[in-house]
């Protein structure tokens, strides 16, 4: 029984179409590769190139055909069908047919289908946490008792009692900065932060610019550091005398790194006070005129940092006298590892691609093998 090709076209393609709907039927599917979907639109072009040039060689053949010129039509048709034995249409018709069902196949498992889904969490990494300190001599004022330099240690110690897993530096900082590397040695930390005070920076002052830059480094130049979440905790009663604090928020805001500003202080004027080495306090600070230096967290002061704390869609909070006040800032914490956590977490598709990319093969394979003349 012999098939003509028109009819061997519409018998591959409707069977390539019935086995695709009942292979997907049933699947929730989804394309991995939408960008290539595009290129089914070729293959109406494809079939049109190709008829026309089947067309076209039968025109061509005939035309040239032994006998093509004779004016008896026995004698042409002899012609053709001479040229017929040796060249069979059907096998061009069919490598064709099978030249576009394989490029169907190639351009679908190109797209990627997909199906099922599975959640998998992938390793949580932890973050990266600075912790900026003040430890300027205004931070030895008793506005917040027993002081704030005192305060702040308070609330470091109750922050990291909260951590697992991240990562903590500290940057001290006055007049200039000092970075101490990332650890997740906690206890380190706290040791450390007890026994360091304001008089062993090695220079007066405070520079909240130096600070955040010093930070900003320590937490991008670890190589450890990529893919982690970064944080710089600052704890400061916001007298920045170099005046560089919001620059310097802008650049770390580029690396991604939000800053928590913690403020402390009162708005009322406190004297601050001066120590001896042993310790013990030698009455208060005064300036170069033999007045009193007095210390406050101003509004103004306080509008900066809350700046900071905006460009880098950090928070701010002021420690109050009297309790403690780092937890917004372990909740803030707690919600940047809960958004990792999101973020880490990928759904897992069965790729389906090699049930296309086979046959696709195996019919290229076949339209090799077969051969143009009878």
């Amino acid at each position: 029984m012999k098939i003509s090709g028109s009819k061997s076209w519409r018998i591959v393609i409707h069977s390539y179409l019935l086995w695709i709907m009942v292979l997907f039927s049933g699947c929730r599917m989804r394309m991995g590769g939408t960008k290539f979907l595009w290129l089914f639109l070729l293959v109406p072009f494809v079939i049109t190139l190709m008829i026309l040039a089947y067309r076209s060689k039968i025109v061509a053949l005939k035309k040239f055909a032994p006998g093509a010129k004779a004016e008896s039509e026995e004698t042409a048709k002899w012609g053709w069908e001479e040229i017929s034995k040796n060249l069979s249409l059907v096998r061009k018709a069919t490598k064709s047919t099978i030249m576009v069902c394989a490029l169907i196949f190639l351009i679908g498992a190109m797209a990627r289908p997909q199906y099922g889904g599975t959640e998998k969490m992938l390793k949580v990494k932890g973050i990266d946490i600075a912790l900026a300190i003040d430890f300027s001599k205004s931070m030895l004022a008793r506005d917040i008792r027993p002081d704030r330099i005192t305060r702040a240690k308070k609330e470091i110690e109750e922050l990291l009692g909260k951590l697992t897993g991240d990562r903590v530096a500290v940057v001290p900082f006055a007049g200039t900065a000092i970075s101490y590397p990332l650890t997740t040695d906690y206890g380190a930390i706290g040791l450390f932060l007890r026994d360091i005070k304001p008089y062993d920076m090695p220079l007066g002052g405070t520079n909240i610019g130096a600070a955040i830059e010093s930070a900003t480094k320590l937490l991008t130049s670890d190589p450890s550091s990529k893919g982690r979440s970064k944080v710089i905790v600052l704890l400061t009663d916001g007298e920045d005398h170099e005046g560089q604090g919001v620059e310097a928020a802008k650049e770390a805001a580029k690396h991604g790194i939000k800053i928590i500003v913690l403020g402390i202080g009162t708005g009322t004027a406190e004297l601050v006070p001066k120590y001896l080495e042993d310790g013990t306090q030698d009455g208060f600070q005064q300036d170069v005129d033999g007045k009193y230096v007095t210390t406050s967290l101003s509004p103004e002061n306080e509008e900066k940092l809350k700046e900071i704390a905006r460009d880098t869609k950090g928070i701010y909070i002021r420690s109050a006298p009297g309790k403690i006040n780092i937890f917004p800032v372990i909740e803030e914490i707690r919600r940047m590892k809960q958004e990792e956590i999101k973020a880490r977490k990928v759904t897992i598709y069965d790729e389906f691609y090699i049930w296309l990319l086979l046959p696709a093969f195996l019919l290229l394979l076949v339209e090799c093998l077969i051969s143009d003349s009878s």
